[in-house]
This record gives C-alpha cells, sequence and structure tokens, in this order.
C-alpha cells in the first residue's frame, strides 16, 4: 500500500519502516539506472543533437533537476564509465548504500580537479584505492578523507552562497601573484576610489573589460562585397582569415549566441561560452567567407558539426571537447 498523509492512520510503525526500506532499494536501484542513461547518453552526445551545448544544462533544462543533482549526477557518470571493468562492483555498492551519488561525485570532483592541477591522469587502481576508501563513509567523513589525499585540491575550491535576495558570496583562492595584482589596483584607485572594496574592483575591472572586449557593442564597419565573398577556391585553397568588422557584424546579427537547432524541435543552444564563428559550407568544401555562409556556434557544436560533416575518425585529432 502507497503511503500518502490520507491514509498515514492506517499504517503501523512497522509498516511504515518497511516501506521506507522498499523504497530505498527503488531509490537506488533508480539512481544506478539513471546514471548509466546518463553514460550512454553522453557517450551518443545526445545533448549536443537536441540542442543543449553540454549534459548539465540538459539535465537542469530539459530534464528539471537542481543543479547540484544535476552535477553530482554528471560527476558519477563519469567515474563510472572511467573504470569499465568496476562497473558492476560500483552499481552493487550503490544499491546496497555503502556508497551513493553524493560520495562519488566528491570523489571524480577531486579526481578531475587534481588531473587538472598537475596534468596527469590518475590511474585506475588508484581510483578503485580510494572508492574502497570512501565506502559506508558520511558525506563529511568522505570529504575528510579526500582532503587529506588531495590537499593542494582542497586549498583551490572555490564556492559561492546566495545570502540575500541579490547578493552572492563568493569565496575564491588565490596565489601570491593574484594578491599582489589585487593590491596594485587597490593602490592605483586609492585617489579616485579610496578603499574600495574587492567587490567594487571587480565591478570596474569587469565593466572595463565588457566595453573592450564585447563584440555585441561593437558596432561594425560596412566592408565591400568582393572583401567579404572571398572563398577557398578563389585563393587557390588557402584560407582567408575574417576581418573584425566581418566578425562583429556576425556576432551582432546571431545575439552573440550559438545558433545550433535541434533538427526535430527546432530548439536553438544559445549558449553564451566558447563561442566561435563557423562556415556553414567549409572553405575545404568550396564555402566562402561570405556572411551568409558564417554562423555562431559553440565550441561544443561546431565540433559537432564537424563530426557529423567529416566523420570522427577524420576530426579525432582537432577535436577538444567530444570524447
Amino acid at each position: 500500500m502507497k503511503f500518502t498523509n490520507e491514509n498515514a492512520a492506517k499504517f503501523t510503525d512497522e509498516m511504515i519502516r518497511t516501506r521506507m526500506k522498499v523504497l530505498f532499494k527503488v531509490e537506488q536501484s533508480a539512481a544506478k539506472e539513471i546514471i548509466n542513461l546518463i553514460v550512454e547518453f553522453e557517450r551518443r552526445q545526445l545533448h549536443l543533437k537536441m540542442g543543449y551545448p553540454t549534459l548539465f544544462a540538459w539535465l537542469t533544462e530539459g530534464v528539471g533537476y537542481a543543479a547540484g543533482s544535476a552535477q553530482r549526477r554528471i560527476e558519477s557518470a563519469r567515474l563510472l564509465r572511467s573504470l569499465p571493468k568496476m562497473k558492476d562492483e560500483i552499481e552493487a555498492k550503490l544499491e546496497s548504500g555503502a556508497l551513493n551519488l553524493t560520495k562519488l561525485a566528491q570523489l571524480q570532483t577531486v579526481i578531475r580537479q587534481e588531473e587538472k592541477r598537475t596534468q596527469t591522469k590518475i590511474d585506475g587502481s588508484k581510483k578503485a584505492e580510494l572508492l574502497a576508501a570512501i565506502e559506508n563513509k558520511s558525506s563529511a567523513e568522505s570529504e575528510r578523507l579526500l582532503a587529506t589525499e588531495f590537499p593542494d585540491v582542497a586549498k583551490l575550491k572555490e564556492s559561492k552562497k546566495a545570502v540575500s535576495g541579490d547578493v552572492t558570496l563568493y569565496s575564491v583562492p588565490m596565489n601570491e601573484e593574484q594578491v599582489q595584482i589585487l593590491q596594485r589596483i587597490k593602490e592605483l584607485l586609492s585617489h579616485s576610489h579610496p578603499g574600495a572594496t574587492v567587490a567594487e574592483i571587480f565591478e570596474m575591472v569587469g565593466r572595463e573589460f565588457i566595453q573592450r572586449h564585447d563584440p555585441m557593442l561593437k558596432e561594425p564597419r560596412v566592408q565591400s562585397r568582393d572583401k567579404k565573398s572571398v572563398s577557398a577556391a578563389e585563393t587557390n585553397g588557402r584560407r582567408i582569415y575574417l576581418s573584425i568588422d566581418l566578425k562583429r557584424q556576425i556576432w551582432r546579427r546571431d545575439e552573440a549566441r550559438c545558433t545550433y537547432c535541434d533538427p526535430a524541435t527546432g530548439k536553438r543552444c544559445g549558449a553564451r561560452f566558447g563561442l566561435e564563428i563557423d562556415h556553414i559550407l567549409p572553405l575545404a568544401q568550396g564555402g566562402s567567407n561570405d556572411a551568409r555562409n558564417l554562423r555562431v556556434l559553440c565550441r561544443a557544436h561546431n565540433q559537432y558539426a564537424a563530426v557529423q560533416r567529416f566523420g570522427r575518425g577524420r576530426m579525432k585529432s582537432f577535436i577538444q571537447t567530444l570524447q
């Protein structure tokens, strides 16, 4: 019998205990299946096909997970994918409760950060050793264990927390050189903005950076027709780089957002990170630098489009984000 507020009085203490155990098993089994689905979803790059720039975007916007829940499932799926020989063992421990998504995500996050810091891959045997170490431990115990194992990663952890409706608290570790840069900016501002806070300095520097570099704020100059429609054939196959003004024209036309659309639903990606200008018909196939042959794509969709056109084998050496 399913428990509801209306029939709560019919449940004895033993029935509630039993029902909780049953639902725990169901929940753990579902978590295992969801992780495997995410592994396969990412392997097929379905989020890109559906118009999402990242797996995280699909899980949060397309499925409806909260940000933290989505990230835990992604990290867990990637850890599982990196240990194919331990797949059955990890799944069994997920069902038993010896491991859970939080602990798997904690481990994968630390591994990813350590690999980035050292530029060295952590091998499977070390990952297996760490997995065994965090079994049957609380999240807090696992976090302490991993911080002890990777102390340099623990020092580099950034965090943010909403403290009111319009205020977010950021915690950002800085090395000595970065501290000195911040101090020098404070010194340079000491006359015009005495006692400026770090947040105020960030706002001033950020606004200046955006003013200088945001393509949406740059007005393109009118170009002559012959300069903006040069084809590869007309240049003996040599790549002619796009002018700054032509780039600005494309950025503004496409609103500085990825233009990839899901062919089935028409959903536009719209990502604003990692944007690149792409040739719809590649120069290698006779395309031109005409504005009509150019579009803004995020890096993930640019590479996805290249794989669809040229094949994964040919593009393997160029691909950075598609795994």
